[in-house]
């Protein structure tokens, strides 16, 4: 969550590929700064007309393919090794590389990225105090996500919690029972929910960045 942040300049020519015009025309507001910056994506604030708030995620320009790359030089380690190590004994490397790879694809596909920020949110509408961003399904593509702007408190930072009077137990106890009827409920989780991805606002939780879901059939 703390990568240097990539030029909006360099950004600028996948911008308007993927929106189809400069994000100064598309939305009522940009903010050319990047609020935050991580490996596979940057974030910008803008505003919608009318004023709606929201978080524009666009992927670093190379991400996908130095990611690609990485993986196949993995994929020749793990050739090479299991000519003189039977790594089934322990862990299926195969397997692990593999599952990286399918992992890193849907997590690179921000329209799906966009789908399951709906879907999480559709499944939550019930449910008391926990909920995320919705995305603007008509403005996302391949590489960007436009979703709700949600300015919250990481759960990474609990000192701060405490300072705004938050109960450290009741939001462990929250998240808990909320992600266990995720995943024995609807079969529909998060499926990267380290501190970073969760964060409060009002008194509600909020899981962000849903590029990596999991879901369980019914049986």
């Amino acid at each position: 969550s703390r990568v240097p942040a990539v030029p909006l300049d360099a950004l600028r020519p996948h911008l308007r590929e993927d929106l189809g015009a400069e994000p100064e025309e598309v939305f009522a507001w940009f903010d050319t700064t990047p609020l935050a910056a991580a490996s596979i994506a940057q974030v910008h604030r803008a505003r919608l007309v009318p004023a709606e708030a929201v978080a524009v995620k666009v992927q670093r320009p190379g991400a996908q393919q130095a990611m690609a790359q990485d993986i196949e030089i993995s994929r020749s380690v793990v050739r090479i090794v299991s000519k003189f190590v039977n790594t089934d004994q322990f862990v299926d490397l195969h397997g692990v590389v593999e599952e990286l790879w399918t992992s890193f694809r849907e997590e690179t596909n921000f329209l799906a990225e966009a789908k399951n920020l709906n879907d999480f949110y559709e499944f939550h509408k019930s449910v008391h105090g926990v909920t995320c961003p919705k995305s603007y399904l008509d403005l996302c593509t391949e590489h960007v996500v436009v979703m709700d702007y949600v300015d919250g408190i990481s759960i990474a930072d609990p000192e701060h919690l405490v300072a705004e009077g938050y109960d450290l137990e009741k939001i462990g106890a929250a998240i808990v029972e909320d992600y266990s009827t995720q995943v024995l409920d609807d079969g529909f989780f998060h499926a990267d929910p380290h501190a970073g991805n969760i964060i409060l606002k009002d008194g509600i939780v909020y899981f962000i960045d849903l590029g990596m879901v999991g879901r369980m059939s019914s049986h």
